[in-house]
């Protein structure tokens, strides 16, 4: 379930008139009623995907410093 919630964010983040709270409200209670071993782990998800995406931008901001723009 909590992919399911970063890809649809990840598809409709930037859509006009899309919102988190209308569109994933329902599902991140959900996921959060499934108790706390399930949260805990979605958690543990969730601080492996923002470790991942911090050193994914890592690496594009020291390529884009290293290349040159004619």
């Amino acid at each position: 379930m909590f992919y399911e919630l970063i890809r649809e964010w990840e598809d409709q983040h930037l859509t006009a008139g899309w919102s988190v709270r209308q569109c994933q409200a329902e599902k991140i209670r959900s996921l959060i009623s499934l108790g706390r071993d399930s949260l805990a782990n979605c958690l543990h998800l969730a601080r492996l995907f923002v470790l991942q995406l911090i050193q994914v931008l890592l690496i594009i901001h020291a390529v884009a410093k290293t290349c040159v723009i004619d």
